[in-house]
């Protein structure tokens, strides 16, 4: 069995690989597991990789990608975020018109 960074280069170069790579879509569930606020994980860059990576460890996948989340760029630019959600929502949004004053 070929070691993770063995599949990706084999992927890379070949455009293919012999062996299955996973790729699960850790995302919230990294934080969810960890018992990490959402707010936290997705605010705090040490956070979201240190709990990233130890979910990484944790089911043993071939790599992982960081988590994008659009809420934090909404709650910048003045919408009402509900954080306790899962995911987490957008409780206000907010108007074009606000929008043209923040540019």
């Amino acid at each position: 069995m070929a070691k993770s960074y063995e599949k990706i280069w084999q992927l890379i170069l070949n455009g293919y690989s012999e062996e299955i790579i996973v790729f699960p879509i850790i995302g919230y569930h990294s934080a969810y597991i960890n018992n990490i606020k959402f707010s936290d994980y997705v605010k705090d860059p040490r956070t979201m990789a240190e709990i990233q990576y130890k979910t990484f460890l944790y089911y043993g996948s071939d790599f992982i990608a960081p988590v994008m989340d659009l809420t934090v760029e909404a709650e910048a630019i003045g919408a009402t975020v509900s954080w306790n959600s899962i995911p987490p929502s957008i409780d206000k949004h907010i108007s074009i018109d606000k929008i043209d004053n923040i540019v």
